[in-house]
């Protein structure tokens, strides 16, 4: 057993006792810490001996003077002796090979003491020069030559010569954060090639004395493989990969060097048309674990050197045939015979290269200098004999990805098989084949990938079979590639797919399922599914029913097939496919098309599955999930999936139930995240106000579709699509226990939320919202923490000034949403001072909410009534200089401007809350009482108020200066007739001629405004209707407005301005309507009083009016 070996075994050991936490924690701390420092693990060294130092502090029991030593030792970079080292962690037997060889008590070359003395005070450059002069070409053919001979059996014996004990002192010298400089880097480089080239010499020299057989032959590979078990000549070899690997690091210019110089010795090794060299001498252990560490250097270093974007000629031809090398050569070799865990590594390395922008080589992929020959599988264990010639990376890539293993390197494989077809999107024009208008690189992918999956189909054995199936189902999961399409336009076909299923195995069958689903994926391929296909779904749906027809039936499997048929026939349920015209509602062919399609029956499949299975596994919860995604879209379904006691109540039972730690379910739990989400959007979705350019475009999308509802489906397709069947859904599923929290949980940022779930789960709460009843629950659940989370509402640069329309749709959401939250909850609730989203950050979205141009103006209303809430808020009392939201509105955003243009809105509700919003403006903020009252005093007043000729002249003069004042806005609005219906219960929508509560908050605006005496002369004395509509007022009976329309009498009369009075006093029957109302007769002053609620209005009412009459007098 080598060194490595021993050393993992024993950390393993030691790891597991520190789970059972035994007393001696300090001390198994230590141990595995000095292990790993021999590993070449520095990080997981220090992280253990730090622990160990903190428990000896907490802890004396665990202060024994053996691990005071040790930790004395570790801290002053003071290695232990070997023998100290095998003595401290009781593991006496640690052979002296590879590259963590431990020198014993005496050497080959004289006491390891004198070594130790001569050496240690070298520097590292020192070192390297001087493994440099003993690493002669002599030298090492000397260690080949005597390697060859060794008894393999004594080898564990044997102690490690000098130039081993100078590399391993140069390695922990590396190993303790001293960098090699640049040129030492080249020198111990140059050994490691020299290494290489002499072992190649030999090797050949060696079979032609033997044979005449090639150098490469599988016989003699056995006397190769000598030379990589535990000699001298293996164990330097390992310590210069290792030392290389670790000062390589995010060094740019040893990658580059490194590339240069390994890609020319690598192409230098003559290479067999009929024979890889390497295939052989891979299924030796060490060789194998040489090539794997070189791999990942080589990964390394091609990725430090694609970051700099080399323009050095050179080095960019060095680069693109290290890259060739990598993925051809060593990819290929590592991912054949490593164990999961290495090969996992290869492919993390190759994903990383494949993820950088910089990476431009596809062209090596389908390279016909590296295709992977049959003669090549010599000791057949790949079992591909009669395989056509593919190129070597591409087969492998194929044969992980549709490794029947759901383990680590088959999850990372298809990750590199997306990554690799995104590398041929879009297409190089400069590349293309004028004939085929196809890059030319791309269409080599095309015949290889089309020669591979054919071959697996096409064979007789069924695990082979099933790997066709397998990797077709992934190529046409890969997003933004037509690979699979391509592959499926020649002799292979859909309807050639379906062929002979009954005599599949259930396996083979399975994945058939997966590459069916993959197909009803892309709507082009659901009609030729129905018609090739269809079969083959209703024979899985029930191939429950007849189990011991089945030879190699297994339950499980069965469970399986049965949910992902079940999938499928989902899609194809809401598929809309165009049909030709003369397809007839209830016609034998539309009969046929809906034979598979049976929705009520695939509900009950997912109903059974769900409700009579406690332990189902992670994928079936994963596949009814996303059934249930297509079943939701379907109208007349979605009131019983929204109802059902199990179907999505049991989702987020096993979605809870998931180890959500396990990194292996990442992917499906991610999945059912993601379907219970679009599940309820669906159910929750309601339908835009659409424009009539909308509504034309609609009917035709529908005319073109396969079914032509008659207008009783029509009918009840709306009613179920209605905001009152929306809202019962709404109902329903805000009653499922953890449905909101898994709706909050995709959007949190650990779960990386994409903009297509931010803006699906925000309007989620949007629609939610629409109900008052449920906009608590929404802020107990953190919704609205989440939604501002996802958005960029408060960072976009769209937030600066001046104000404008929201354009990003997942932001628009957010603000809608919000808007809602804030009209029905009190602000300091919804909102605290103290709580992630306050309610000054929301001012600006909701400003620019209020600009919103589309055809759905509730926004706008619910933005502009969310304002009017804020807008009365007082400062805030625990910060001084804190703006309060009405500061915010007017004097830092601008937003009387915009405030002011809905004023003038012609929906009539819109209207309505921007006049109330300045009504509670004017009244808290002196820049929007100002902007209202400024140049007033410019208007000529009126001579004679009662002089009705000019009243009409200036009433008819459209260019009259009272006209262009803003008071006359509110003038305008509070104007009445003696016979309005002010009826405040009257139900008024935006289509309404007139609104009493506009006139009310009017008048509320101009109650605060007329305080002021150049807005009361304005009123009185330069508007020619303002008095008649007080007068109007005063008469109409109904209280409210009697109150506001007395209060600016009172407020008018109060400035104390001759004309204002004068003009009061001797207008019309004015004075009378206010003599009248300091009656206390209330019933008859007032249509609408209620005295349990009324009583000290009109009491008000006639205080003012008394004190109105005294300064009449």
């Amino acid at each position: 057993m080598s060194t490595e070996s021993f050393l993992e075994k024993k950390y393993d050991e030691i790891s597991k006792k520190l789970r059972e936490k035994p007393q001696g924690l300090a001390e198994l701390l230590i141990k595995r810490g000095f292990i790993a420092s021999r590993m070449g693990e520095p990080r997981k060294a220090n992280d253990d001996i730090s622990q160990a130092a903190k428990l000896m502090e907490l802890n004396p029991d665990q202060k024994t003077e053996q691990n005071i030593l040790a930790l004395t030792k570790f801290f002053s970079g003071i290695s232990l002796s070997d023998s100290e080292f095998k003595e401290f962690i009781d593991y006496r037997n640690i052979p002296t090979s590879e590259s963590h060889s431990i020198t014993t008590d005496k050497s080959s070359t004289g006491d390891s003491k004198t070594i130790k003395v001569a050496t240690e005070k070298l520097t590292l450059s020192e070192l390297v020069q001087q493994l440099d002069s003993l690493l002669s070409e002599q030298e090492i053919n000397k260690m080949i030559s005597e390697s060859n001979i060794l008894d393999n059996s004594k080898q564990d014996s044997q102690e490690p010569n000098f130039a081993e004990k100078i590399a391993l002192q140069i390695k922990n010298k590396t190993l303790q954060s001293q960098k090699l400089a640049l040129s030492d880097f080249e020198t111990l480089l140059n050994i490691f090639i020299r290494f290489i080239n002499l072992e190649q010499i030999a090797s050949k020299s060696m079979a032609s004395e033997k044979s005449a057989v090639h150098p490469d032959s599988p016989i003699f590979s056995t006397e190769r493989a000598k030379l990589f078990e535990n000699t001298p000549f293996s164990n330097i070899l390992f310590l210069l990969v290792n030392i290389l690997d670790f000062d390589l690091k995010s060094n740019h210019k040893k990658s580059h060097l490194f590339l240069m110089m390994f890609s020319h010795i690598w192409n230098s090794i003559p290479k067999s048309p009929d024979f890889d060299p390497f295939l052989s001498l891979f299924n030796t252990p060490n060789v194998s674990k040489l090539y794997y560490k070189i791999s990942r250097t080589f990964a390394d270093a091609i990725f430090n050197t694609l970051l700099d974007k080399p323009k050095d000629p050179q080095l960019a031809s060095a680069l693109f045939s290290s890259c060739s090398i990598f993925f051809q050569e060593l990819f290929f070799y590592c991912i054949e015979f490593l164990d999961p865990k290495k090969k996992t590594i290869i492919i993390q390395k190759s994903i990383k290269i494949l993820s950088l922008h910089e990476f431009e080589y596809k062209d090596i992929f389908v390279d016909s200098n590296y295709l992977i020959s049959p003669n090549m599988f010599i000791d057949n264990s790949l079992h591909q004999k009669d395989l056509p010639p593919v190129p070597k990376f591409l087969f492998e890539l194929f044969q992980i990805s549709s490794s029947e293993n759901d383990d680590q390197p088959n999850i990372f494989g298809n990750v590199l098989l997306s990554l690799v077809l995104q590398k041929f999107e879009p297409l190089k024009d400069n590349k293309k084949d004028v004939s085929t208008g196809m890059d030319k690189s791309y269409e080599s992918l095309i015949l290889y990938s089309t020669k591979i999956v054919s071959y697996w189909l096409q064979s007789t054995e069924q695990k082979t079979k099933s790997r066709g199936y397998k990797i077709l189902a992934n190529i046409f999961f890969c997003q933004n590639s037509d690979l699979g399409s391509k592959i499926l336009s020649g002799p292979l076909n859909v309807e050639s797919l379906f062929e002979d299923y009954e005599f599949n195995y259930m396996k083979t069958n399975l994945n058939l399922l997966l590459l069916t689903d993959a197909l009803a994926s892309k709507s082009q391929y659901r009609d030729l599914i129905g018609e090739f296909g269809s079969n083959f779904l209703v024979y899985s749906l029930g191939i429950k029913k007849n189990p011991n027809l089945i030879k190699d039936y297994d339950e499980s499997v069965a469970t399986h097939i049965t949910i992902i048929a079940t999938k499928i026939l989902c899609k194809l349920a809401v598929s809309e496919v165009p049909q030709p015209s003369q397809t007839q509602p209830g016609s034998e062919e539309e009969k046929k098309q809906s034979d598979i399609v049976l929705e009520q029956d695939l509900v009950d499949i997912y109903v059974s599955v769900l409700k009579n299975s406690s332990d189902i596994d992670v994928k079936t919860v994963m596949n009814v999930a996303e059934g249930l995604g297509y079943l939701s879209l379907k109208t007349n379904l979605k009131n019983q999936i929204s109802t059902s006691p199990v179907l999505l109540p049991s989702l987020v039972k096993h979605l809870n139930f998931i180890d959500h730690e396990n990194e292996g379910f990442k992917h499906e739990l991610s999945t059912i995240r993601f379907s219970i989400v679009s599940i309820v959007s669906n159910l929750v979705y309601r339908k835009p106000l659409l424009s009539d350019e909308e509504k034309a475009a609609h009917s035709l999308r529908d005319a073109a579709m396969k079914k032509k509802k008659n207008s009783k489906e029509k009918k009840l397709e709306d009613e179920l699509e209605s905001p009152k069947f929306v809202n019962l859904r709404c109902l329903s599923l805000s009653k499922i226990d953890g449905l909101l929290d898994v709706i909050v949980s995709i959007l949190l940022h650990k779960n990386k939320p994409s903009e297509t779930v931010k803006e699906t789960a925000v309007k989620i709460f949007l629609s939610f919202a629409y109900l008052p009843e449920l906009r608590g629950l929404l802020v107990q659940k953190g919704c609205v923490n989440v939604a501002v989370d996802n958005s960029t509402i408060f960072t976009s640069k769209e937030t600066e000034l001046p104000l404008r329309e929201i354009s990003n749709p997942t932001d628009f959401t957010v603000a809608y949403f919000l808007s809602k939250i804030s009209v029905s909850l009190p602000p300091t609730i919804a909102f605290p001072s103290n709580g992630k989203v306050k309610v000054n950050s929301l001012v600006f979205p909701l400003l620019r909410l209020c600009m919103y141009s589309g055809n759905d103006v509730l926004c706008v209303f619910e933005a502009l009534m969310a304002l009017t809430n804020f807008a009365s808020l007082p400062p805030n009392p625990n910060s001084s200089n804190e703006l309060t939201p009405a500061d915010l509105i007017v004097d830092k955003y601008k937003g009387l401007d915009v405030i002011e243009m809905l004023v003038l809105s012609d929906l009539t509700m819109i209207r309505r809350a921007a006049v109330e919003l300045l009504c509670n403006l004017v009244a808290v903020n002196e820049s929007a009482f100002l902007r209202f009252i400024r140049s007033a005093d410019k208007v000529p007043t009126i001579q004679d108020i009662n002089n009705e000729e000019e009243i009409n002249k200036l009433v008819k003069d459209n260019n009259a200066l009272f006209r262009s004042h803003k008071l006359h806005l509110f003038a305008a609005l509070s104007d009445i007739d003696p016979d309005t219906n002010l009826d405040l219960k009257a139900e008024i929508n935006n289509n309404s001629e007139f609104d009493p509560r506009t006139v009310l908050a009017s008048l509320g605006t101009l109650t605060t405004l007329c305080c002021e005496p150049k807005a009361a002369t304005f009123l009185i004395c330069s508007h020619p209707r303002f008095l008649k509509t007080l007068e109007n007022l005063l008469a109409c009976k109904h209280i409210d407005f009697i109150h506001r329309a007395i209060f600016i009498i009172y407020s008018c009369l109060n400035v104390k301005v001759e004309l204002v009075s004068k003009n009061i006093k001797k207008y019309g029957n004015l004075t009378k309507e206010i003599q009248k109302l300091s009656s206390s007769k209330y019933n008859e002053l007032y249509n609408d009083f209620n005295a349990s609620t009324d009583t000290p209005k009109a009491d008000q009412i006639k205080s003012l009016a008394l004190q109105c009459i005294e300064m009449l007098k």
